[in-house]
């Protein structure tokens, strides 16, 4: 397993130094609520590992399967 997948964030509390943005995402899984969202930033920035815990978060023992 490569170092990068093995400490990759799994839940939206274990992503760090994009405190709004993950306030919001959490207050928006919280009220089952998804607005049209567009994510930017250079790569590498966590804009896809946001949406992963968003979307687990959203659907919880749904996501998966």
């Amino acid at each position: 397993m490569l170092w990068t997948e093995q400490f990759r964030p799994g839940t939206l509390d274990e992503i760090l130094g994009q405190d709004q943005v993950i306030c919001h995402l959490s207050q928006f899984a919280a009220s089952k609520t998804v607005p049209h969202l567009i994510l930017t930033g250079p790569h590498g920035t966590g804009k896809s590992v946001a949406v992963e815990c968003f979307a687990k978060a959203l659907y919880q023992e749904n996501w998966g399967k």
